[in-house]
């Protein structure tokens, strides 16, 4: 006596697939939600730099200026390597999750041959 055909369980299988992925983004704090906004930019002023320098005292402002630029763009750099490792580290928990409710899913299916 067969339980299940092929068909049904490979279906039965992608509707599971389909509602834990549904409901994982469900229980997503709102602001994790997927959204598809525009990647961030950053507020870093460009310095300007002066056909001539009138004085040391603008050369030396000019350098503090692409000083103060580059550290900006190193912390924008570093805020968003951050984000990422945030979200490659929910992406892994998600999928683990997923893959336990299809492994589940399938000892589900295996036991019920077992009782032919």
């Amino acid at each position: 006596m067969k339980f299940f055909s092929k068909e049904f369980q490979t279906r039965s299988l992608r509707t599971l697939a389909f509602i834990i992925s549904f409901l994982l983004l469900a229980t997503l704090p709102a602001g994790a939600q997927v959204t598809y906004a525009p990647p961030p930019s950053h507020n870093c002023l460009r310095p300007v730099r002066p056909f001539e320098w009138s004085s040391q005292r603008e050369k030396n402002q000019y350098r503090k200026d692409v000083e103060a630029y580059m550290n900006c763009l190193k912390q924008f750099v570093e805020e968003q390597k951050e984000a990422i490792r945030k979200h490659q580290e929910a992406i892994k928990r998600h999928n683990e999750a997923a893959e336990a409710a299809i492994e589940e899913w399938k000892n589900f299916v295996k036991e019920l041959k077992g009782l032919k």
